[in-house]
């Protein structure tokens, strides 16, 4: 399941919920004040690198080299 973050119109708190993308539209309220005013915030992941795998810059196009 995802973790979706989200941040209070009301009091400015910024929280975190591990819910499934079903749900990720539900009503939410605010942790710190209990305002249902809140807004998805859009945020970045990491992700880890396997050297040993198949990686492509997201400047290149993906051309496999064995036909597939």
């Amino acid at each position: 399941m995802p973790i979706y973050e989200y941040e209070c119109i009301s009091c400015s708190n910024r929280f975190e919920l591990l819910m499934s993308i079903a749900a990720s539209d539900a009503d939410i309220s605010c942790p710190g004040c209990g305002n249902k005013d809140v807004i998805k915030v859009i945020t970045t992941f990491a992700t880890v690198n396997d050297p040993s795998s198949t990686t492509v810059p997201f400047n290149e196009p993906y051309a496999p080299s064995d036909g597939l």
